[in-house]
């Protein structure tokens, strides 16, 4: 917060949306965590020299993604990674409520009921639905996956500062969907901010999904990676899509909108879903821990019965 400062004292409106943009940043991407990195690392490669580790293996490059220990104090702050998800979810619902409040509208007098801006309006709630379910989808109980906060620094990292381009493409997309509920033609700014705003939003959330760990590769019906290259896909298409919108109604664009939104959904919904047949890691866990208990339990009934190797070996000597 206070690497803000020195806004008070710029004057020019440039300077002052690229100061902030830069303050903004460093703020968000834990320079502390990265200085403890640095720190580690050179404090890992002393060591290392000390034992005559010589190449490659003097730096550590091995394990990169792994928060070194820091000599002489110094920790990483504890996070609770359940509640840190749950603040972001909640703040990412929120800033998604703009968008939802922006659709609403007065009907005029005459035009209670199904309308024609009804019917955008529809359409804009459409979108923030699709969006919402897009960023919800890596935490579905089918999903077996490594948060990217327990994954490693790095991931953790880029996770927290995602959520802030993200949060600013929707306040852009939220800005532009009210008048395009309430006018037919808008301005060519309008339709970018529309755009741009829902395109970056689909690509941050792929990103998002990306610095997750996926722990049951192969198992789905379409690859995680397919299935990000569609998302990211999608995200370009609606960015570019406002080079054609000259002449287009505002109800087209919003419908085109739906139209590459949900299919995206539904594609990401399918392809995360387990092969058929398939068994996926926690089924597959649970046959070995049955596996493990049947033959536990087997030693254990067949030991009183018949007894050690030894005891049966005395018994037989004492019965010749």
């Amino acid at each position: 917060m206070f690497v803000l400062l020195p806004l008070i004292w710029v004057t020019s409106r440039p300077a002052q949306i690229v100061l902030a943009t830069l303050l903004i940043i460093i703020d968000i991407m834990r320079i502390d965590l990265i200085f403890l990195l640095v720190r580690g690392r050179i404090h890992e490669y002393r060591q290392r020299r000390q034992e005559r580790i010589k190449g490659l293996q003097a730096w550590g490059f091995k394990g990169w993604h792994r928060m070194p220990d820091v000599n002489g104090g110094g920790a990483v702050p504890v996070v609770n990674i359940e509640h840190a998800t749950k603040r972001l979810g909640a703040f990412f619902v929120i800033v998604l409520g703009e968008m939802v409040i922006r659709v609403e509208y007065t009907a005029a007098k005459g035009e209670m009921g199904v309308s024609h801006e009804f019917g955008k309006a529809a359409l804009g709630l459409m979108v923030a639905w699709a969006l919402n379910y897009l960023y919800m989808l890596p935490s579905e109980p089918s999903a077996e996956y490594e948060h990217a906060l327990r994954r490693s620094w790095l991931t953790g990292v880029l996770f927290n500062f995602f959520h802030w381009p993200l949060s600013a493409s929707l306040v852009l997309a939220s800005a532009a969907c009210g008048k395009m509920v309430a006018n037919d033609e808008v301005e060519v700014g309008v339709r970018w901010y529309w755009g741009c705003g829902v395109g970056f939003a689909m690509l941050f959330i792929a990103l998002l999904d990306l610095t997750h760990n996926d722990l049951a590769p192969g198992e789905a019906r379409i690859p995680r990676s397919i299935r990000a290259v569609l998302c990211l896909a999608a995200a370009l298409s609606l960015i570019l899509f406002s080079f054609g919108t000259e002449h287009m109604p505002s109800t087209g664009i919003l419908a085109i909108t739906v139209g590459v939104t949900w299919f995206t959904l539904a594609v990401s919904i399918y392809g995360q879903l387990p092969k058929p047949g398939g068994v996926t890691t926690q089924e597959r866990e649970q046959l070995n821990r049955r596996r493990e208990e049947a033959e536990r339990r087997s030693v254990e009934v067949v030991e009183p019965v018949g007894g050690s190797g030894q005891e049966r070996e005395r018994e037989r000597q004492g019965l010749i």
